[in-house]
C-alpha cells in the first residue's frame, strides 16, 4: 500500500492572523512557491475527496522565535537549549525557533500541519 507524509504551513497559525490584522495576506508573508493555503480542516477535506485516508495528524508547535546574530556564543547557547536556525524564503534572513512536533496541539498554535496519509484500498 502506498503511503505519504505531507507537510504544509498552517494558514490558521496565530502569527498569520496577526499579519492579517496588519493588512497582510498569506501570499505576502509565505514562500512564493505556495499556490494554495490550507488550514488543517480544508487540507483534510481535500485529501479525503481524493480517496486518501488520514492515518495520523501532527503539528509543529512553535514556542519561541528569536532573531539571528553572528555571535558564536549566542548561537551555541541557543543550540544548547534546542533552538534550530532556519532561513525564511521571503526575506532570505535567518531566525532561531524552538518548536516540537505534537499531535495534541490545536490548529491555532501550530505553524505546520503534518499528515500521514494512505490510499484507500
Amino acid at each position: 500500500m502506498d503511503f505519504y507524509i505531507l507537510s504544509t504551513p498552517n494558514s490558521n497559525f496565530w502569527v498569520y492572523r496577526i499579519y492579517a490584522l496588519l493588512g497582510k495576506n498569506l501570499s505576502e508573508v509565505q514562500h512564493p512557491g505556495h499556490i494554495h493555503f490550507f488550514s488543517k480542516n480544508t487540507l483534510k477535506k481535500k485529501l479525503l475527496s481524493h480517496n486518501l485516508i488520514i492515518k495520523k495528524e501532527f503539528s509543529n508547535f512553535l514556542i519561541m522565535i528569536l532573531p539571528d546574530f553572528k555571535y558564536s556564543f549566542y548561537r551555541r547557547v541557543l543550540e544548547f537549549f534546542g533552538f534550530k536556525r532556519e532561513m525564511r524564503f521571503k526575506t532570505k534572513k535567518y531566525f532561531w525557533h524552538l518548536s516540537f512536533a505534537s499531535n495534541l496541539i490545536s490548529n491555532f498554535w501550530s505553524e505546520t500541519i503534518m499528515l500521514h496519509v494512505q490510499k484507500k484500498s
